[in-house]
Parts: structure tokens; C-alpha cells; sequence
């Protein structure tokens, strides 16, 4: 019983051996697609720091951003039906202004003046999460 065992071990290592040689591959040399050498020429091109530190990046888009389409109206009808949603109940309402508050004074968001945005700009609709605690 024990030599089976051993025999399961060496096979265990062989693949653990053959799984490590395969994840060795030499990135210096290996040739980078066409869409990876646009990603890292955009990147070198796009890339600034805030005041703070924080790394900003343009999204590099594939395509025109006006395929996007029209996403202030529908970002604006999801923010009103979460005020319609919070409305039904003042404790989860209360919660919810309490964390936008917190992530507001972290510096994880602020007021974005309409004036200063790209040409090209998508609005991202909010999606509120309640996670129960049982």
C-alpha cells in the first residue's frame, strides 16, 4: 500500500515539474502581438499621475467610443429608480447615504464637471449592492 502511494507522489511531482517548466516561458523574448504593441504604446503615451500619486490611464479603445451610444440617459434612469428603491425604506436609505458620504471623503469619487470631460465620454451606471448579514 505504501508503494502505491509513492508511485502517486513521483506522478504528483512529475506533473507538479512539468507544470512549473511550462510557466517558465521567457517573456523577454517573446514577440509581442500587434494589439499588445498598441496596448503598451498607448499606455507610454496615456499614463499621468494626480497630485495624489494615483496613476491615471486612458482606456484604449478598439474602436470608435461614439459605438458606445447614449449611456447619460440610461445612467440617470438607473440612479432614479435606485432613489425610488432607497425611498421604501429610510434604514437602508440612511446606510446608503452614510457609505456614499465615507467613499466621498476617502477620495474614492467626486463631482465630475460636465464641462471638463473627454470628447468621447460613457457614463457608468450605478449599481447599488445590499449585502445581508444572517
Amino acid at each position: 500500500m505504501c508503494e502505491a502511494f509513492s508511485d502517486d507522489e513521483e506522478h504528483i511531482q512529475e506533473l507538479i515539474e512539468r507544470f512549473w517548466k511550462l510557466d517558465e516561458l521567457d517573456h523577454a523574448q517573446r514577440t509581442l502581438t500587434a494589439a499588445e504593441k498598441r496596448c503598451k504604446t498607448h499606455f507610454a503615451q496615456h499614463n499621468t499621475k494626480s497630485g495624489e500619486g494615483q496613476l491615471i490611464v486612458r482606456l484604449p479603445l478598439v474602436a470608435n467610443p461614439s459605438i458606445l451610444g447614449d449611456s447619460r440617459q440610461m445612467a440617470v434612469n438607473r440612479f432614479l429608480a435606485l432613489e425610488r428603491l432607497l425611498s421604501k425604506n429610510t434604514v437602508v436609505k440612511a446606510q446608503y447615504i452614510e457609505f456614499i458620504k465615507e467613499y466621498k471623503s476617502l477620495g474614492h469619487m467626486s463631482r465630475s464637471d460636465p464641462s471638463n470631460l473627454f470628447p468621447a465620454h460613457y457614463f457608468v451606471p450605478h449599481h447599488y449592492v445590499l449585502k445581508r448579514y444572517y
